[in-house]
């Protein structure tokens, strides 16, 4: 990141800003006891307890109410609630947080203890590890764990070698009704011991669809026919991948068995002995198990069939720590509940920290690390909240999640913002999930986050894609009876009109984010994604790089019904694939810059991309390219347009197309490539040679440069302000650090 000094601690300057530590109405410490009276000498032990006595409070203060929380361990068993009756109002803002510079930490671990060597391990240990098994007592009250933590680290649970599916379906969904969704065909060869405690085990597989993984558990084994059953359906056929570019990979493995304990660190669960094994060479110190997935709970009351909802107003939170959660796992009502591709759940309780209709609520300086779900969750009516200077890190499931109600002309999810937070190494336990999702939500602006290291899309924006309640993709999600309301309509102009009166996810501004090396993992995937949108979604002045994942589409796309998306003065660098895709009609792509944003030796088949800007089908109305430069310093062959042809998408049509004022600067470029614009060349300017006719822009240090002062920028062109990009300079130094790589990306390879 273009990044000077840093200032000041931003935890430390937002206490400081509010109040001083004498000014606190109640106090918190993990010295403290519920029995106290709150104040700085007897303070309380838990949020809980303050969150009580400041509902007494608030009956005779009218001025902003404080709660100082010291630093330490806060043990979270059960989720702390804040309902209509802890509303602060629009007069009286009501903030629980860091006092000075310590660290609260609110955590659900529970110890693990009393551990002794195995002497006869079970079937399918491998031979290197029998030697070294430990065994202990699932904590009380724990169940079936998913996660297990040693300090910050996960241990990562046994995995088997990956294997290939031997059955590939004819689509995406199998070759009809719903079995192929939840039974699989096992390898003959798959080498499982014992099948006894398959309840205990998981599935886990990109089924065949590469944007999409599963962690399924299981039922039952069939062992003459040896499929085994899943313990509900999904959305995709558990078979091989459909696309050929995976052949060969090894895309689905069982996890908590005997068979995956392949290393020190590995561990399963067995619920029927109510024990954990592990391998470690000496005996296990410091090992814990989540307890609680849902930590803080802010919530107002739900109307789902009314206009509008109540709700919880002006709660704050700063310089607290949320992790170590527990890891969650879809159920029997997935599919009712799932989001499209199933990326995410709707209105579900997966997250450390979930506000459910609120207004004006605020997170700032918080962390939210190490743990098994998503980070925070803003559902159903969600209006005027900011998420703002957080770390997010090592997250299982999705980093910040914002979803609104689902079909239907209920649009109560509006102009929230989320701005600049640093966002990292997320999915590591669904490696479908994204940095930040959008789902049916309305002028959201999500601005100056630093995003890098994530399994599948950085920020994704979505809504339902089809119109129907029968749907598996969302659909469920509906509010109203969609064949009622609408009718049996085809899918003509007039079906896209409609459907667009209930897809709220629109007017939303992404601008001034940075993001590296997204698409890490998955397929099909871009750092921006857009699918089953309202119109006038905007992404301005983002600077996407490094974008080097196999499998994935390209640095920002549009997708599933989505038109009239906006891309103004983004940058473009070292994207292996396509930078920008179009799809579908009103699109506006100005003033974009391209560096070396596509690599034609490495972009093969259907996700590899066909040029920097590719046009992936039509309708194509309304569509402007206009005013951007392609600067490419390789001097290999490389397509500035290209297009994909299917036979299931409509012919972009390119007389309907405004391209104009576009600069190419790179000798290997051609017009030629895309020839079908050859008669629409008046107006773009070729230079074939790189390097020699464009000083506007640079690469410095393995980094974009643009010169804000060249004469190109008096000419029509717009300069781009690169050092606005990524989170602002007051963010701590200390929480820009991480690691490079991804122990979810070794484990994949490794498989």
């Amino acid at each position: 990141m273009n990044r000077l000094k840093f200032i000041a601690c931003l935890g430390i300057a937002a206490s400081a800003a509010c109040c001083s530590a004498e000014a606190y109405d109640f106090y918190v410490s993990p010295k403290g006891n519920n029995a106290n009276p709150g104040t700085k000498e007897k303070p309380f032990a838990s949020i809980d307890q303050a969150r009580l006595a400041v509902q007494k409070l608030k009956k005779t203060k009218q001025d902003d109410i404080f709660v100082g929380i010291h630093g330490g361990s806060y043990s979270h068993r059960e989720t702390t609630v804040f309902s209509m009756a802890d509303s602060g109002s629009a007069e009286q803002k009501i903030t629980y947080e860091a006092i000075g510079e310590e660290v609260p930490v609110l955590t659900s671990e529970v110890p693990v203890v009393g551990w002794s060597k195995v002497a006869k391990p079970a079937k399918g240990v491998p031979s290197k590890t029998k030697s070294y098994i430990w065994s202990a007592p699932v904590p009380e009250g724990l169940g079936r764990i998913k996660y297990l933590y040693q300090d910050d680290a996960v241990l990562f649970r046994s995995m088997t070698p990956g294997f290939e599916p031997p059955v590939r379906f004819n689509s995406w969904r199998g070759n009809g009704g719903s079995r192929d969704r939840q039974y699989m065909t096992l390898p003959k060869d798959i080498a499982i011991a014992d099948w006894t405690d398959i309840q205990d085990m998981e599935l886990c597989i990109l089924p065949t669809c590469d944007w999409t993984m599963y962690n399924l558990p299981l039922e039952s084994i069939d062992l003459d026919e040896m499929v085994v059953k899943a313990a509900f359906e999904s959305s995709y056929g558990l078979g091989r991948q459909k696309k050929k570019t995976w052949e060969g990979t090894p895309t689905a493995w069982f996890a908590n068995c005997p068979e995956g304990m392949l290393e020190p660190g590995n561990w399963y669960v067995n619920t029927r002995e109510n024990k954990i094994y592990l391998v470690r060479k000496n005996k296990p110190e410091g090992i814990t198990a989540p307890s609680l997935l849902e930590y803080i709970k802010v919530e107002g009351d739900i109307n789902p069939e009314g206009d509008e909802d109540q709700l919880v107003e002006n709660i704050h939170f700063k310089g607290l720590v949320f992790t170590k959660g527990q890891r969650y796992t879809w159920d029997h009502d997935h599919l009712r509940k799932n989001l499209q591709h199933e990326w995410e759940r709707h209105d579900a309780g997966n997250a450390l920290l979930r506000f459910r209709n609120t207004k004006n609520c605020f997170v700032k300086a918080c962390r939210f690390e190490h743990s098994g779900a998503a980070a925070i969750r803003l559902d159903l009516s969600s209006q005027h909240n900011r998420i703002e200077g957080n770390w997010i890190r090592r997250m299982g499931g999705t980093g910040i999640v914002v979803a609104g109600y689902g079909i239907g002309f209920k649009n109560t999810s509006f102009k929230n913002q989320i701005i600049g937070n640093h966002i990292h190494h997320i999915g590591e336990a669904y490696f479908d999930s994204s940095a930040i999702i959008v789902f049916q939500s309305e002028a959201n602006r999500i601005a100056n986050n630093y995003i890098h290291h994530t399994p599948y899309n950085a920020i994704t924006i979505t809504g339902p894609r089809d119109l129907s309640t029968e749907y598996i993709e969302s659909g469920q999600t509906a509010l109203i009876d969609v064949s009622e309301t609408f009718g049996k309509q085809s899918k003509g102009e007039d079906y896209w009109k409609t459907r667009f009166t209930v897809l709220h996810s629109r007017d939303n501004i992404f601008e001034y984010n940075e993001i590296h090396h997204a698409v890490n993992v998955m397929g099909d995937g871009n750092a921006y994604y857009m699918s089953g949108c309202g119109s006038n979604n905007t992404f301005r002045c983002n600077y996407i790089h490094h974008q080097v994942g196999s499998h994935a589409s390209a640095a920002a796309r549009t997708d599933g019904v989505t038109h009239y998306a906006n891309f103004y003065n983004n940058v473009f660098y070292k994207i292996t694939k396509s930078g920008l895709v179009l799809k579908y009609a009103g699109h506006k792509a100005v003033n974009n810059i391209f560096v070396d944003s596509y690599d034609s030796t490495k972009s093969k088949g259907w996700e590899g991309g066909t040029g920097w800007l590719e046009l992936r089908s039509g309708p194509s109305y309304d569509t402007v390219i206009k005013n951007n430069i392609f600067f490419d310093s390789s001097g290999e062959p490389s397509a500035f347009l290209g297009q994909k042809v299917s036979s299931r998408l409509k012919k972009v049509d390119y007389d309907e197309i405004e391209f104009s004022g576009n600069i190419f600067d790179g000798k290997g470029m051609s017009a030629k490539e895309g020839a079908s614009f050859v008669d629409k060349m008046e107006g773009n300017k070729f230079s074939g040679v790189a390097h020699k006719k464009l000083t506007a822009i640079s690469v410095v240090n393995d980094r974009v440069q643009i010169n804000m002062n060249d004469p190109l920028f008096r000419q029509g062109y717009e300069a781009v302000d690169m050092s606005r990009m990524g989170v602002p300079e007051t963010f701590p130094d200390s929480w820009l650090k991480y690691e490079e790589h991804m122990p979810m990306q070794k484990l994949f390879i490794a498989h």
